[in-house]
């Protein structure tokens, strides 16, 4: 189901039923997640599908905007992995794909990410 305010990419292939309605995919984040860096628009839940997709990460993370603007992904790693300058670029490159953002990656090892009930994912340090 779908909800006032759900981000979603429309498809370019039609339905197989036959409707010529256009595809949705699934959902992508929601617009009260967004938040504005540089004059771009951020969602949480871009980060979340990167962080996910890698073994290596634990699913949880953190995203710090700080006064001048800068971005730094606060990121979960399983206590087994060593080779945390290959992940700190792997994910800079894959975040910068997908969101054309330069970020900062800070490395914390499992368990330092705080994550009791809806976990809290956008620390706005900025100031207003």
């Amino acid at each position: 189901r779908y909800r006032t305010g759900d981000i979603v990419e429309l498809l370019p292939s039609e339905c197989s039923c036959g409707l010529k309605t256009p595809k949705v995919s699934r959902i992508k984040g929601r617009a009260d997640e967004m938040v504005k860096v540089r004059g771009i628009s951020l969602y949480p839940k871009i980060i979340e599908e990167v962080v996910s997709s890698m073994p290596e990460l634990t699913g949880e993370y953190q995203i710090e905007l700080s006064n001048i603007d800068d971005i730094t992904v606060i990121v979960e790693v399983k206590k087994w992995v060593q080779e945390v300058d290959r992940l700190v670029n792997e994910l800079k490159s894959k975040i910068k794909e997908l969101t054309l953002l330069n970020v900062a990656i800070k490395i914390v090892y499992e368990g330092k990410i705080e994550h009791q009930g809806k976990a809290k994912r956008v620390l706005d340090l900025r100031q207003l």
